[in-house]
C-alpha cells in the first residue's frame, strides 16, 4: 500500500504547487491589469475632460461675443442720433434688454454719467470698463455681485462713433455671468461635476457648485489644503494661472478623488475657466472593466473554466466590434444614418430639450465626383467628416446619412445666434479647406438647421424643416447657411 500511495502523495503535492504557482500567475497578472486599466482610464479621463474644457470655452467666447454684439449694434444707433440718450435710443436699448440676456443697459456721455433703461442715473466716470471702451476698444469689467438679485454680473461696454468715426459716449451692458453655469457642462458627466470661472488671482467669479471654495482666501489656498495625487502642485497652478496656461490636478479633499482641469478662458483678461469632478464619476464610463474583471476572478477561482472565460472575453470583445461596426459609417467613421436617427430620437424623448437639428450638403459634390474619380470623392468625405469631428462638440451628434449628406444635433443651445453663428464659421472653415493630394479641389458647403422643440418635438418634423431651410440655402446660390423660418416652408 506504501508503495501505491507515495507516487499518488506526490502527484497531489505537484498538483497543489502547480496550481499555487498557476494561481499566483494569474493574481500578479490580474494585479497588472487593474493597475493598467486604472492608470488607462485615468489618462482617458483626463484627455477627453481638457477636450471638453477646451470646446466649452469656445462656446462660452461665442456667448460673451454675442453680447457685444447686441450692444454694437446700440451703440451704432446711438451714434447716429443728436441726442445720445434720446426717447429712439432708450426704446431701443429697453427692447435689447427683452430680447436678450442683458439684465440693463447704460447710455453713457463722456462725462461719465449713464443712463439706464430702466430709468436710473448714475456716474460711471471712475469705472475702468468706461475708461477703456472710451478709448475705442470693447471692455468687460471685474466681476461684480448686484445688490438687486446677489448674482455675479459683470458689465460690457463698447464705444459710440458717430459716422466720421469720433466716439461720443460708451455702451454699457450688464450680465449675468452665474447664468452660464446653467448650461456650461451640464450634459458632461450627468451633471455631476461643476465648472469654475476664476481671475487669474484664484479670485472665484462663478460656480455652479452650492459653497465653493468655502473657507478660503482664493483658490490656490484651497489647492493647498488638499492631498496631491498627481499633475501640477500649487505653486504650478498658480504659474499656470499667471500665464493662461491649461493644465491639470488630481487630488484627494473630504475623502473623495477629484480630477481638475483649467485652461485660459479666452476673453483675454485673465480669466480660467476650471472644471472639476470625482473620480468615481469621471469613471463611471468605464464601469464595464469591473464587470469584466469579475469574470475573470471567477475563472480564476473555478480553474476548470479559464479557457471559457477567454473565449466568453473574445467573444464580448468581438461582439463590441461588430456593433461599433454596424453603428458607423466605414468611410468616415461617423455615425451612420439608422445610428444618427435613433440617437436624435431618443435625445427628444427627454424633457426640457432645446437644441438644434443641422442639414449639411457638400456643393458641387458631383462635378467632384466626375471629374476627379471616387477616390477623390472619398478623400473628401473623409476630411468632410475630420472637420465635423473637431468643429462639434464631443457631446453633438454628428452623422453621415448618405452621400455627400450629413447630420449634426447640437445639443443644449437655446440661442438662434449661437447657431447661426456656428454655421457661420463651419461655412468659412469649409472654404478653407483643402486636401494635401487634391490641392486643386475648392470646398464649400450649404447648412440648413432647424430649432428644438420650437419647430419640432419629433425626427420627423426635425428633419422635414431643417431641409427645408438647407433647400433654401442651396437656392440662394450655395455656400451658405439658413434657420428655418415659417417663411422657408
Amino acid at each position: 500500500m506504501v508503495v501505491i500511495h507515495e507516487p499518488r502523495s506526490r502527484h497531489v503535492r505537484h498538483l497543489i504547487l502547480l496550481m499555487s504557482l498557476f494561481l499566483a500567475y494569474l493574481a500578479m497578472c490580474m494585479v497588472f491589469f487593474v493597475v493598467h486599466e486604472r492608470t488607462a482610464v485615468a489618462r482617458q479621463t483626463l484627455t477627453s475632460l481638457r477636450s471638453n474644457v477646451q470646446q466649452q470655452c469656445a462656446h462660452f467666447n461665442t456667448i460673451i461675443d454675442i453680447q457685444f454684439d447686441s450692444l454694437e449694434s446700440l451703440a451704432k444707433f446711438a451714434g447716429q442720433r443728436d441726442t445720445l440718450n434720446d426717447e429712439e435710443t432708450m426704446a431701443l436699448a429697453n427692447a435689447t434688454v427683452s430680447s436678450g440676456d442683458l439684465s440693463r443697459i447704460l447710455i453713457i456721455k463722456p462725462s461719465g454719467t449713464g443712463f439706464a433703461n430702466d430709468g436710473a442715473v448714475t456716474n460711471v466716470a471712475r469705472r475702468s470698463y468706461f475708461l477703456q471702451a472710451l478709448s475705442g476698444a470693447r471692455a468687460l469689467s471685474d466681476p461684480l455681485s448686484s445688490s438687486v438679485d446677489s448674482q455675479t454680473k459683470v458689465v460690457l461696454a463698447v464705444p459710440i462713433t458717430d459716422t466720421d468715426g469720433v466716439i461720443r459716449g460708451v455702451v454699457g451692458g450688464a450680465y449675468s455671468i452665474g447664468q452660464l453655469n446653467k448650461f456650461l457642462f451640464s450634459d458632461l458627466y450627468q451633471g455631476s461635476g461643476y465648472p469654475i470661472l476664476l481671475t487669474s488671482g484664484g479670485v472665484l467669479i462663478s460656480t455652479s457648485a452650492e459653497e465653493f471654495p468655502a473657507g478660503y482666501q482664493n483658490f490656490y489656498d484651497y489647492c493647498a489644503s488638499m492631498e496631491l495625487l498627481g499633475g501640477a502642485d500649487p505653486e504650478q497652478v498658480r504659474e499656470d494661472f499667471a500665464n493662461g496656461a491649461s493644465g491639470y490636478f488630481i487630488a484627494r479633499s473630504n475623502g473623495e478623488v477629484r480630477y481638475m482641469v483649467y485652461q485660459a478662458a479666452g476673453l483675454g483678461n485673465g480669466w480660467m475657466m476650471c472644471y472639476t469632478v470625482t473620480s468615481q464619476e469621471a469613471g463611471s464610463d468605464y464601469s464595464f472593466i469591473i464587470q469584466d474583471v469579475f469574470y475573470l476572478g471567477t475563472a480564476v477561482l473555478l480553474g476548470v473554466l479559464v479557457l471559457l472565460a477567454a473565449v466568453l472575453h473574445l467573444s464580448l470583445r468581438e461582439r463590441r466590434r461588430l456593433l461599433r461596426q454596424a453603428q458607423t459609417d466605414p468611410l468616415t467613421g461617423l455615425l451612420n444614418r439608422s445610428s444618427t436617427v435613433e440617437c436624435v430620437t431618443d435625445w427628444l424623448t427627454g424633457s426640457g430639450c432645446h437644441g438644434a437639428l443641422m442639414m449639411l450638403d457638400l456643393d458641387n459634390f458631383k462635378e467632384i465626383n466626375d471629374a476627379w474619380g471616387h477616390q477623390a470623392g472619398d478623400a473628401i468625405l473623409a476630411l468632410t467628416a475630420d472637420l465635423l469631428r473637431a468643429h462639434f462638440r464631443q457631446s453633438d451628434v454628428v452623422g453621415r446619412i448618405g452621400g455627400d449628406e450629413f447630420m449634426v444635433l447640437m445639443k443644449d443651445v437655446s440661442s438662434r445666434s449661437v447657431v447661426e453663428q456656428h454655421m457661420c464659421r463651419l461655412c468659412e472653415e469649409f472654404r478653407l479647406l483643402t486636401h494635401p493630394d487634391y490641392p486643386q479641389i475648392t470646398l464649400s458647403c450649404s447648412v440648413g438647421a432647424a430649432m428644438a422643440p420650437n419647430q419640432g418635438r419629433t425626427f420627423e418634423e426635425l428633419y422635414a424643416h431643417a431641409d427645408r431651410a438647407l433647400y433654401c440655402a442651396k437656392h440662394r446660390g450655395k455656400d451658405s447657411c439658413s434657420i428655418y423660418t415659417e417663411d422657408s416652408a
